[in-house]
């Protein structure tokens, strides 16, 4: 495109954004949301400009924060948190809730880049780390959670917890401990249900300012709970109140007015307002309420999360399901069940070490069914049996994309993801088909088809390239092939009963598989059957193994079972769901000790790897390509297609795919063309304006230049009339 087009493109970009001219910042200015025109104003503390801050589908927030190191505000409202550049702009999502949730307060260390929030819809204290999208909860179970501010100085955060007839404040350290009740507030007209807006809390120095609806009060107290005083109160019930504070005054709302106090609370003074805006939520910003800690300028060492202490020092945490290893900075994974259940349509993960659970916070599930994961980009796969397709998004539920559009008439029960061949396999049970894709969903090959079976759950051998998996026909079994589908064979009878759930211990070679109310073991290649236990009247359905344990779950239980492998009584783990649990997957974060001929990244595949024993490999190609001689390329071949099989449609395939909202969103070579017609359309765009501006230069020069001989010539007594014609009939 050229040096000069690229720094005019960044040049654009630099002074606007989305078209938009920047104009400078003011040092100290507060942000005031808006929530009956729904809209997001800028305005400075000495003029009160207002300045609006453009926000895309009609997101509201409930509550704002400012990171002024990246200029961008955080903006909560119930089930999403999401940033935006100060000037406005596109929204990014910093992280999407369950369903349930409702986020009340936010509260952003900018020296520790940390993100508090409170859920009332699930009684939940989480933080995110900006800095790795990390997620850690701090609290469960926490009685109506309101506001959250932090102290980033001694690295403590306090709260709003709302009773029926009280408020609390609350206090704890970063990592939740140390917990502690600051103040008891009793509410004369008790309510139910008495969370934000009617209480905002805000912190400065050690003191904390709270602002309650009721009787229009401002409450200070010390954050050692000492020194609890009302310092304003207008004796008027107002619907809500939003308050912040700055090195030298309150600002605070009750109604729909936005007024400013001393520190003492006297000299109240009401900011001039347009009379088109009905202010809900303030937030005061100022260069002079920067704070560095002992996280300041990185993670101080820290793998995932650096909480700050007392005195610039510091501490390592680490996210849901980790731990802290002996270095007190390296965070490594815990065994991890998932689970996906028929009663809320969601997926679940448990530590398997504290049995706490918490729900995947994902969108638009209908009937997920099958779950697997991928321990190297920490991703969890699920197939839903009501969308016809298979999903991934990352364990805290970010980057939810399909992988791919199956058949309309698709039964998808089973999968199972190979993270060192990048490979994940899935049984359509209604159309008897195993299909392998590659994980980032662009290439899919049918390996397996036989439309009198019924495939349901399916593992793999990563190390020898094998996948097993029970059927149902004209009687039960377990069959195996290697992955690309050669050497299919049954080593497993069942009779006329349907073996369900299948686990594989691939360290130990041995298969363990459910039948009504026995669980069995067998070794891989179906010699040394057993019954390992038995219970009556149970019917068990799908059974996970990570060593040394047993994961099983039948319907007439509504938790997950836990065993040893060899024996031992089973013993509940979990939570209890109120509904039956669909499938079950155990799994170790960064587990990815299996290794095989496809290990190696170096001599790749274009399309497929295979394992093969011994270290080997074999490459594939998807359906509808076929391989080069080389052994490593595919080219495209109709030929190539296997028996009885129908190519599908752009629609049943994963191209192309949609995210949740329903709008497309363009993969690999869409995404590819697009960008260059875009940059091709800016270039030209660019050269145009670029030839008239010289042009136009050029036009005034050649006048500049006949202007002086006008007035040369007009000295030296030339003809002015023939100069200014010339002038005037210029064909410039």
């Amino acid at each position: 495109m050229g040096i000069r087009n690229v720094l005019l493109l960044c040049v654009f970009y630099y002074f606007s954004v989305d078209g938009q001219a920047l104009d400078p910042l003011p040092a100290d200015f507060l942000l005031i949301v808006d929530t009956i025109d729904r809209a997001l104003y800028r305005t400075e503390k000495t003029n009160y400009s207002y300045v609006t801050i453009p926000l895309e589908d009609n997101f509201v927030p409930d509550d704002i924060d400012y990171d002024p190191i990246d200029a961008v505000i955080f903006a909560a409202k119930r089930t999403r948190i999401i940033s935006l550049s100060i000037y406005g702009g596109r929204q990014t999502t910093v992280r999407a809730f369950n369903p349930e949730a409702n986020i009340i307060g936010i509260a952003f260390d900018a020296a520790s880049r940390l993100l508090f929030y409170t859920d009332t819809g699930n009684d939940v204290i989480g933080v995110i780390s900006l800095e790795n999208d990390s997620h850690k909860t701090v609290f469960r179970n926490v009685e109506r959670p309101g506001d959250i501010v932090a102290d980033p100085i001694n690295g403590n955060i306090y709260w709003i917890e709302s009773g029926p007839s009280q408020i609390t404040l609350s206090m704890s350290s970063y990592d939740g401990t140390n917990r502690a009740q600051v103040e008891q507030i009793r509410i004369e007209v008790p309510s139910f249900v008495h969370t934000d807006p009617m209480s905002d809390l805000d912190f400065k120095d050690g003191v904390l300012y709270l602002c309650l609806s009721e009787h229009s009060r401002i409450r200070r107290v010390n954050a050692n709970g000492s020194n609890g005083q009302i310092i304003y109160d207008n004796e008027q019930e107002e619907d809500g109140c939003s308050i912040t504070v700055d090195q030298s005054n309150i600002y605070f709302i009750f109604g729909s007015d936005i007024k400013r106090l001393r520190m003492d609370g006297t000299g109240e003074t009401t900011i001039p307002t347009d009379e088109m805006i009905f202010p809900t939520v303030i937030h005061s910003h100022s260069n002079i309420r920067r704070a560095n800690n002992g996280c300041s300028g990185g993670r101080g060492g820290c793998s995932h999360f650096c909480f700050p202490l007392p005195g610039r020092s510091r501490m390592c945490s680490c996210p849901d399901f980790m731990t802290l290893q002996p270095d007190n900075q390296t965070c490594e994974g815990s065994s991890i069940i998932l689970i996906t259940t028929n009663d809320r349509s969601g997926i679940y993960a448990t530590d398997s070490n504290s049995g706490h659970s918490i729900e995947i916070p994902l969108q638009d599930l209908e009937k997920p069914h099958a779950v697997s994961y991928d321990p190297i980009n920490e991703t969890i796969f699920w197939t839903d049996t009501a969308l016809h397709m298979i999903f991934s998004a990352t364990i805290s539920g970010r980057n939810q994309s399909v992988i791919s559009h199956l058949k309309i008439n698709s039964s998808p029960h089973g999968i199972a993801v190979d993270s060192t061949s990048r490979l994940l396999f899935y049984t359509d049970k209604e159309n008897g088909i195993i299909s392998v894709l590659s994980l980032d969903g662009f290439s899919e090959k049918v390996i397996v088809r036989n439309k009198f079976e019924e495939p349901d759950a399916i593992v793999t051998n990563p190390v020898n390239g094998t996948i097993f998996w029970t059927s149902f026909g004209t009687n039960g079994k377990i069959e195996t092939a290697n992955y690309d589908g050669t050497n299919k064979r049954a080593i497993i009878y069942t009779g006329d009963v349907e073996p369900s759930g299948l686990a594989i211990d691939v360290t130990e070679g041995v298969l363990y598989w459910c039948i009504a109310s026995g669980i069995y073991k067998a070794d891989i290649n179906g010699a040394n059957r057993q019954l390992i236990y038995n219970e009556n009247k149970a019917t068990f359905q799908r059974i996970a193994f990570y060593e040394p344990n047993l994961y099983f779950t039948s319907p007439s239980h509504r938790n997950v079972m836990k065993r040893g492998r060899d024996a031992g009584k089973p013993k509940i783990f979990g939570p209890t769901t109120s509904g039956y649990i669909v499938d079950i997957h155990a799994f170790k974060g960064a587990d990815t000790k299996d290794k095989n001929g496809c290990s190696n990244a170096s001599d790749t595949c274009s399309h497929f790897c295979f394992p093969r024993p011994g270290g080997l490999k074999m490459c594939a190609c998807p359906d509808d390509m076929s391989l080069l001689s080389d052994g490593r390329t595919c080219q495209t071949s109709v030929t190539s297609l296997p028996p009885d099989y129908t190519m599908s449609t752009q629609s049943d395939r994963n191209l192309p795919l949609q995210d949740m909202n329903g709008s497309v969103r363009l993969t690999g070579m869409h995404a590819a063309v697009g960008s260059l017609v875009c940059l091709l359309a800016i270039s030209v765009l660019i050269n145009v304006w670029f030839v008239r501006k010289i042009n136009r230069i050029r036009t005034e020069n050649r006048k500049s230049e006949l202007c002086a001989a006008l007035v040369s010539r007009d000295q030296e007594g030339g003809q002015n009339r023939r100069v200014s014609e010339t002038i005037n009939n210029d064909s410039l």
